[in-house]
C-alpha cells in the first residue's frame, strides 16, 4: 500500500503558510516513520514550500485544476483520480491527520476505508440551499442525510474510487451547478468541498454498492466508542485535528511535538 499527501494552492488557504507546512512536516513524519514512505501531489505555487519535508516523490500534477474555486476539496478530488488511475492499493491522509502507530492490518485490506461516518448533515452542509438551485444532479439523492469523514480515504477498490473521483470531479466543475454551489458557500465557506468530497463518496457507495469501512463508530476497527479527535499528547495511534488546528493551545501541542522529533 502506498501512502499520499496533497495540497493544492487554489483553495481557501491558498499557498501554505508556515504552520501549515509544520503541519504537513509532522503528519508526514509519522508516516514515514511508520510505513517507511508518503507520496505529495501539489502544485508548482506550493513545491517551493514543502522542500524541507522528506517526501518520497513530490509531483506537481495539480498545475491542471485552475487556480481559484470555491471548493477548497478539489484538490483532493484530482489527487484521488491521479492515484487511483495506478491501480495499486493506497491511504491518502489530510495534513492535520498524525498517525502515531500502525493502523490495523485488516483495515487496510477493506475495498474502500475512511475515517468515520457522519449523520445529520443536512444542515450543517446547507444541502437544501444546495438542493433548490442545483442543475446537474449526477447521482444524489438528498433524502439521504449521511456523509463521511474522509482524514484519510483509500483503499484496494481503485475502480471504485476512479469511478467516484471522476464523477464527483465532473460534479464539482460542472458550469451549470456553478450558482448553485455559491449559493451554498454563501452559508458556510466548507460546504460545496464537503459535499462534493464527503457527501459525494457516501452516495457514490451506495449508488454502486460498495462497502465503505471507517476507521471509527459503528462497526470500527480500532475504537467503537471513541472519538476520532484524541488527544494528540496522548499519542493514541489517531488524531484528526479538524476544526481545532488553529486553537493556540492545539497549535502549542503541535510544535512540542515537532520539536520532540528535531524537526524544527
Amino acid at each position: 500500500m502506498k501512502f499520499y499527501m496533497s495540497y493544492w494552492s487554489g483553495g481557501y488557504q491558498k499557498k501554505p503558510s508556515e504552520y501549515i507546512v509544520d503541519l504537513h512536516k509532522l503528519s508526514a513524519h509519522l508516516i514515514l516513520k511508520n510505513y517507511g514512505e508518503v507520496h505529495m501531489i501539489t502544485d508548482s505555487n506550493s513545491i517551493d514550500s514543502f522542500k524541507d519535508i522528506k517526501f518520497t516523490t513530490v509531483t506537481t500534477d495539480l498545475d491542471s485544476l485552475p487556480q481559484n474555486s470555491y471548493n477548497w476539496a478539489l484538490g483532493k478530488i484530482q489527487a484521488y483520480r491521479i492515484i487511483a488511475e495506478k491501480n495499486e492499493p493506497f491511504l491518502h491522509l489530510d495534513y492535520d491527520v498524525f498517525i502515531w502507530e500502525k493502523l490495523p492490518e485488516d483495515f487496510l485490506k477493506n475495498e474502500v476505508f475512511v475515517q468515520e461516518q457522519e449523520n445529520n448533515i443536512h444542515a450543517l452542509y446547507h444541502l437544501e440551499q444546495l438542493r433548490i438551485n442545483l442543475v446537474n444532479n449526477y447521482i444524489l439523492d438528498f433524502n439521504i442525510d449521511k456523509s463521511y469523514n474522509m482524514g484519510i480515504f483509500g483503499g484496494n477498490n481503485t475502480d471504485f474510487i476512479k469511478k467516484y473521483a471522476e464523477s464527483s470531479y465532473n460534479f464539482s466543475t460542472d458550469e451549470e451547478n456553478r450558482i448553485a454551489f455559491q449559493y451554498q458557500n454563501n452559508c458556510c465557506h466548507f460546504c460545496a468541498a464537503t459535499t462534493c468530497e464527503q457527501y459525494y463518496l457516501y452516495q457514490a457507495s451506495k449508488y454502486w454498492n460498495i462497502p465503505v469501512s471507517v476507521l471509527f463508530g459503528n462497526e470500527s476497527h480500532l475504537n467503537p466508542k471513541g472519538s476520532s479527535l484524541l488527544n494528540i499528547d496522548n499519542n493514541k495511534c489517531y488524531t484528526h485535528l479538524i476544526g481545532y488546528k488553529n486553537d493556540p493551545g492545539t497549535k502549542a501541542k503541535v510544535y512540542k511535538k515537532l520539536k520532540s522529533f528535531k524537526l524544527i
